[in-house]
Order: structure tokens, then C-alpha cells, then sequence
């Protein structure tokens, strides 16, 4: 009887621990942040006739997107279009 009930003891302490253990563990990763879409309807863009699109995705959070809007803006030509696509 005496070793019946340290049988008892030991796995109910045995299943405290793994419950313990299952709310310690950390969950898995947050998605944080945007992803670039993986393919895009070209007729939603100005100038859907031109054959070459520049799609910016900029965001006004970010400090580095403005420059590289500017920067983009430099490839406009008669057979590309740009176009700011805003991520919010």
C-alpha cells in the first residue's frame, strides 16, 4: 500500500511539472510587420498600358522610404511608370 501511494505522488507531481512546464514554454513566433504581396494585378496601377511598372512600398512610419520613393522617381520614363504603393 505505502509504495501504491509514492506511485501516486510521484506521477502526480510528475503531471504538475509538465503542466508547469507547457505554461512556461514561450509561444511561437508573432508575426510583426507587412510582407510585399505576391503578385500583383497590374491593372490596379496608373498607366496600365506601360509596359514596366516600379512599385514603392513605403510606409510613413519608416524613415529610410521617402528617400527611396525620390530615388525611384529617378527611373520614370516613357516606357516605365512609378507608382507609391502605401503599406499601411
Amino acid at each position: 500500500m505505502d509504495r501504491l501511494l509514492v506511485l501516486v505522488m510521484v506521477a502526480a507531481l510528475a503531471g504538475l511539472v509538465a503542466v508547469l512546464l507547457q505554461r512556461w514554454r514561450p509561444g511561437g513566433p508573432v508575426a510583426t510587420g507587412w510582407s510585399v504581396p505576391g503578385h500583383l494585378d497590374r491593372a490596379d496601377f496608373a498607366e496600365p498600358d506601360v509596359p514596366w511598372l516600379v512599385a514603392v512600398f513605403s510606409s510613413t512610419d519608416c524613415a529610410t522610404c521617402a528617400p527611396m520613393v525620390t530615388e525611384a522617381h529617378t527611373l520614370a520614363a516613357a516606357q516605365v511608370v512609378v507608382q507609391e504603393v502605401p503599406a499601411e
